[in-house]
């Protein structure tokens, strides 16, 4: 691709980028509606790999120690997605 390709198409995309910002600054704002934690897949996503890991750790497949980690690592995360969702909404 020559110097001028590349320039046109940097331009090309410049002029597409300036079109899509215009027409979403044309819309009012409107804050997102949030669902409650217990509906989220997200909730539910933690909830099953907890006791996925509670399971292969009862059944001897992964030590207890490591079931646990994963757990609160888990929470962790989930607490963490949850309080961006959250900072964002508002």
């Amino acid at each position: 691709m020559t110097f001028w390709q590349k320039t046109k198409l940097l331009l090309s995309l410049r002029s597409a980028w300036n079109q899509a910002e215009e027409e979403l600054n044309d819309k009012p704002h409107t804050p997102m509606k949030l669902k409650p934690g217990i509906t989220t897949t997200e909730f539910w996503t933690t909830i099953g790999l907890g006791f996925g890991g509670l399971a292969l750790s009862a059944l001897g497949m992964v030590d207890g120690s490591y079931a646990v980690a994963a757990a609160t690592i888990l929470g962790a995360v989930y607490t963490a997605a949850r309080g961006l969702v959250k900072s964002k909404a508002q």
